[in-house]
């Protein structure tokens, strides 16, 4: 995020005389850096949901650690001063169920455990001395519905609707949350070949009921994309284990890839590596990492981020 003093300046003289509910504060808030949330669903990769379905009355619970650091950076000109939001770790509570077997709910309790955040180089920097965000707290609680319209059983391809709906029930001026409703219908592809090799391609729309602001930064409806894969490995650990790979990216829908609007309008790119095992019975794990591709870290493209999970599954045949 581009800072000039003199903008900082007029931001908060701005801010001060709109009333805080005003869609065009400069100040308002609303932003969660960590844009990119894990699966709900079953037989998901990271963030990717995919096409596969569980039989009828089968679930889920999953209990993911997910860190990251590197969020949010600032500048003064083309000078790199730090981070608003320096690193964050957040648990998750998630689970799915399988109504039938073609369609699937699942919900996430995401809490911020611990966050750390840059504003003292803010203000050192340019004077500049806004509320400091919290060091933890609840995020927005996310639901999801998915269902099958194909079957690789019976077409070439798998293909599945998903919408997930996120309730602004995080802190919105702690950067834990949205300022409103976030809609994100989306709709996945994906086919498996020799059994062993899995390739996706996730496509939708993120709509935000109110744009996340702050300063400079403006994040409102966005348009996602997904290319994802995993690979079957051979049974030396785990009877069953996959390596997973994810390629992330989010654009503005008002300005696709941004062009001059770049300094406000920002496209996430990111790359995610992991491992996901059957380790015993009903128990599985996954653990990976990623990060953003940019030259250097910001909104939606993080320093680096690790994660983790322990999945209970039952599955009814």
């Amino acid at each position: 995020m581009r800072l000039h003093p003199a903008l900082l300046a007029a931001a908060a003289a701005l801010a001060l005389a709109i009333p805080a509910h005003a869609a065009d504060d400069p100040l308002a808030r609303g932003i969660d850096p960590l844009g990119t949330k894990p699966a709900v669903g079953h037989d998901a990769l990271f963030s990717t949901e995919g096409a596969r379905f569980a039989p009828a009355r089968s679930y889920h619970l999953d209990l993911a650690l997910d860190f990251a650091s590197g969020l949010m950076a600032f500048q003064l000109g083309d000078e790199k001063v730090g981070d608003l939001i320096r690193s964050r770790l957040d648990l998750h509570l998630l689970g799915s169920y399988a109504v039938t077997d073609w369609a699937e709910i699942g919900l996430d309790l995401p809490f911020s455990a611990w966050q750390a955040d840059g504003f003292e180089d803010l203000e050192r920097a340019t004077g500049f001395a806004p509320a400091r965000p919290a060091a933890y707290g609840l995020g927005d609680v996310r639901a999801l519905g998915k269902v099958r319209l194909l079957s690789q059983a019976s077409a070439p391809l798998a293909l599945a609707l998903l919408a997930e709906l996120r309730l602004p029930t995080g802190a919105d001026q702690d950067f834990l949350g949205e300022r409103g409703l976030v809609l994100a219908p989306r709709a996945v592809v994906e086919r498996t070949f020799f059994d062993k090799l899995r390739l996706g391609l996730e496509a939708g729309y993120r709509y935000r009921q109110k744009p996340g602001r702050y300063v400079n930064l403006y994040v409102g409806d966005e348009l996602t994309l997904a290319v994802a894969g995993s690979y079957e490995l051979p049974k030396l650990l785990f009877e069953r284990w996959f390596a997973f790979g994810e390629l992330l990216a989010a654009t503005p829908a008002r300005a696709p890839f941004n062009g001059p609007a770049s300094d406000a309008l920002k496209t996430p790119l990111g790359l995610m590596l992991g491992l996901r095992a059957q380790v015993w019975g009903n128990l599985h794990a996954l653990v990976g990492g990623g990060t953003g591709l940019a030259t250097q870290s910001g909104f939606g493209r993080e320093s680096f981020r690790l994660f983790a999970a322990l999945r209970y599954q039952r599955i009814f045949l």
